[in-house]
């Protein structure tokens, strides 16, 4: 049998040979979450919000029956974990796999940046990130000496710190292994800040920060550190303030840890899927002006439009606020969040839809199924 440390290993391995989105024609090998189950990692349990949010739902209606067959056959292809569909705020479609449940927690990986970005916008609507072209330094003196220095608190939204990145084949590692390196406890962000923090170069010249889109996992640890300094609590700490209570999360949610104990906010969130559909109903009700808060509102639609081009072959043309925009196969209002492995959040505000899902791999058959309803009236 192998053991955990070998599980992350050959998951480590997965990631390095696939692109960087789904949008990409790579199709990587199935991912083995049971690396999840190891006694070797650290994590940080956040407690369910002192108010529930209460979902509305319409899970038996007959006018959307075809839907819901169309969601169930997509649910029932291979590697498809967990599948859900919001329309106009209502959840009108919620399936498990065989051997789930409503119970089990999904892993995020990179949709967590996404949740990075929004308590990123909590802290600057709360008044503790000054401005987002504050430099990243201003709040986090550690990353002092580092190509994150000089970068913007909206450069490292935007994936634009002008660092070095392991480039686009190792989806967001610094090197490969990196990230089971930070699973397992054996590195931590910071040492890899320090070890591998040094500024990109172009053909002629350093890469400045703002000047080109890297996608690069430590930018989004940069965040993390900009909360922490910004805020004075830790990044954890600090989400379940800003996120958990606000978004009314029913169950215990979780970040995985570093050796240092921090949180890796770049790829390590867990929720129940009923949570994850009251974290897409956040977005929602803040860019629908449901609640009053223009500021965090404001941020949202700067941070789930364009900012800045993307890879070409990633499929998506463009790149928010830790946010992927512009998706070719699909309606250009939508947004998306992304984890490797097939882990999607859409949002259509234009359409007021939103899908989430969960996979061990890229699944077409999700993709098919939102864009075309995103399309319907």
């Amino acid at each position: 049998m192998r053991t955990a440390a070998a599980r992350l290993c050959a998951l480590a391995l997965a990631i390095a040979a696939a692109a960087v989105s789904p949008g990409s024609q790579a199709q990587p090998a199935p991912v083995d979450f049971s690396f999840l189950r190891s006694p070797e990692l650290r994590w940080l349990d956040l407690a369910p919000a002192a108010s529930v949010q209460a979902i509305a739902e319409d899970l038996q209606s007959a006018e959307r029956a075809p839907l819901r067959a169309q969601a169930q056959a997509a649910l029932e292809r291979p590697g498809t974990l967990a599948l859900a569909l919001i329309d106009r705020g209502m959840l009108v479609y919620e399936g498990h796999a065989a051997g789930r449940s409503a119970a089990d927690r999904y892993f995020s990986f990179s949709v967590a940046k996404s949740l990075t970005a929004l308590a990123v916008g909590e802290a600057l609507c709360a008044g503790r990130i000054r401005s987002l072209d504050d430099t990243a330094v201003t709040y986090a003196p550690e990353l002092a000496g580092t190509a994150y220095a000089d970068a913007s608190v909206r450069h490292l939204l935007m994936m634009a710190s002008g660092a070095q990145s392991g480039g686009p084949d190792l989806s967001g590692q610094p090197h490969p292994g990196a990230f089971t390196a930070e699973m397992m406890g054996r590195r931590s962000v910071a040492q890899q800040w320090r070890e591998h923090g040094r500024r990109a170069r172009g053909l002629f010249s350093e890469v400045r920060p703002g000047e080109r889109f890297d996608y690069n996992n430590l930018d989004t640890a940069a965040l993390a550190a900009v909360i922490r300094g910004a805020t004075g609590a830790a990044f954890g700490a600090w989400f379940a303030q800003a996120v958990v209570e606000k978004s009314g999360l029913a169950d215990t949610s979780r970040w995985n840890l570093d050796r240092d104990g921090r949180e890796l906010n770049y790829a390590s969130y867990s929720a129940t899927l009923r949570d994850w559909v009251r974290l897409a109903l956040r977005f929602r009700a803040v860019q629908r002006a449901a609640t009053d808060e223009p500021c965090l509102r404001a941020f949202l639609e700067e941070g789930t439009r364009t900012r800045i081009a993307t890879y070409a072959r990633s499929g998506f043309a463009g790149y928010g606020y830790q946010i992927w925009t512009d998706f070719a196969g699909g309606p250009r209002t939508a947004y998306w969040m992304l984890g490797y492995g097939g882990q999607r959040v859409a949002i259509d505000p234009a359409s007021d839809r939103i899908m989430i899902t969960f996979a061990t791999s890229p699944q077409d058959a999700t993709l098919r199924l939102f864009t075309g309803w995103a399309r319907t009236p």
